[in-house]
């Protein structure tokens, strides 16, 4: 596989797995420590068995990085093909894959560390339309996260997956680092996506009830739903559609058998 390509599929990657930049204003969160220091997360449970074991390559060239001398691999590949300064600029390049895999680890709960997220949010403020009906998001809200939908759809599902497989070491180790020493990352990643891809579909607009620095959703429903399902509701109806099919792709590409 050539390393433009390679440097694009990573990217992708991390829009799909790590789509957590489409947010609304919302207090300044508690600082948190570097990411080196953050504490194991305690096992949730009994350790299982592998439900979606990955195929690995047999022979990866050139040989990956260690997962701490990762950083300058990536972003090597990355400057070296792409040559849209504002395309690289969207990165946050320190921490790479510990920071992505965090961030999909915790995509299921309420809230997530925002300091470790490993890109930057979209330009722009969060949009709202005050209608008849309430105050709810204005449908050009939804341009700001267009190109991400657009990049994430731009490389093969198929193609993601072969990245995946040949850097999955990486995210593994990462994963045992935040404390899962006994659980298997891939399931993990599978989980997560079905989680989202669970997110209800709201049959209207949702209305919204403004609070100090923020808004919430009006139905406590749907504001009680986990951070990445609130992400894929944030985006508008066109563009979670996308990105649905992209997620529903790309759990076929990296799940052999098991529940679909």
């Amino acid at each position: 596989m050539k390393p433009s390509t390679l440097s694009m599929i990573l990217l992708a990657l991390c829009i799909i797995a790590a789509a957590i930049f489409f947010r609304w204003p919302q207090p300044p969160p508690e600082p948190l420590p570097p990411l080196v220091q953050v504490q194991p997360v305690p096992e949730r449970r009994a350790e299982p068995a592998i439900l979606h074991p990955l195929p690995l390559p047999d022979i990866v060239e050139p040989p990956l990085p260690s997962l701490a001398e990762s950083d300058p691999y990536l972003q090597e590949l990355l400057a070296r093909n792409i040559e849209t300064p504002k395309l690289l600029g969207l990165l946050i390049p320190r921490d790479f894959i510990p920071r992505l895999v965090l961030i999909v680890d915790t995509l299921p709960q309420r809230t997530i560390p925002l300091q470790h997220l490993p890109l930057k949010a979209p330009e722009g403020t969060f949009l709202t339309l005050t209608t008849a009906e309430g105050l709810t998001i204005a449908p050009a809200n939804a341009a700001r996260y267009a190109p991400y939908v657009a990049l994430a759809e731009a490389i093969p599902a198929e193609t993601l997956a072969s990245l995946y497989r040949r850097l999955y070491p990486l995210f593994q180790q990462a994963y045992e680092e935040m404390g899962y020493s006994r659980r298997y990352f891939n399931d993990r990643l599978v989980e997560v996506i079905d989680h989202l891809l669970a997110t209800p579909d709201p049959a209207a607009p949702l209305l919204l009830e403004p609070r100090i620095r923020r808004v919430i959703y009006a139905d406590p429903s749907f504001e009680a739903l986990s951070a990445g399902q609130k992400i894929l509701l944030r985006m508008g109806d066109e563009n979670r559609r996308r990105v649905v099919k992209v997620l529903r792709d790309f759990r076929a590409a990296i799940v052999l058998q098991g529940p679909q």
